[in-house]
């Protein structure tokens, strides 16, 4: 469900992988999640183009997240996104300790090679609310 990014990559460009698509967050944060649950939030790519435009591969790295393509069979890299359209992907967070956890979700276009990272954060709690 998680993929890490392999070295060798070109210096990271925000604004090329912008070009034709806009993220939905800057950046993700999870608050207190409870060791053994974990928490979820969704991170989308939008094409702001006018043309359809092949989706970047995306990838994750960092302890305790994991990365989950919302519809798995068209949010592969090589498929493309018509105008206009949105594909979406899961962040879940899952804590094995009570500590701040870092991590990074890379899009990644390899022609020409441009990267974007959204910083992902969350933090390990050993409270549980049933409120």
């Amino acid at each position: 469900m998680s993929a890490g990014l392999d070295g060798g990559a070109a210096e990271p460009s925000r604004e090329a992988i912008l070009e034709y698509f806009s993220i939905s967050e800057a950046e993700i944060v999870f608050n207190q999640v409870p060791i053994g649950d974990t928490g979820e939030q969704l991170l989308s790519l939008r094409n702001e183009s006018d043309y359809e435009v092949r989706l970047p591969r995306v990838a994750i790295e960092g302890a305790g997240f994991a990365l989950e393509a919302e519809t798995p069979e068209n949010s592969g890299p090589g498929q493309s996104l018509l105008p206009g359209a949105t594909r979406a992907w899961r962040i879940h967070f899952s804590p094995s300790e009570t500590i701040r956890y870092d991590g990074q979700v890379y899009f990644v276009q390899d022609e020409p090679s441009r990267i974007h990272q959204v910083p992902v954060q969350g933090y390990g709690s050993d409270v549980r609310c049933d409120c």
